[in-house]
């Protein structure tokens, strides 16, 4: 891990937003798949 500049490095916070973000919509994703998949 290089940190280029303190402004660079984005704040734990917004780190967790993020991830908790795309951890849902990939888990939305992931389940419309399921359904689609069994309704076929």
């Amino acid at each position: 891990m290089v940190r280029a500049a303190p402004s660079a490095v984005p704040e734990p916070g917004t780190v967790a937003l993020l991830l908790t973000g795309l951890g849902a919509m990939g888990g939305r994703i992931v389940l419309g798949r399921r359904r689609l998949s069994r309704e076929v």
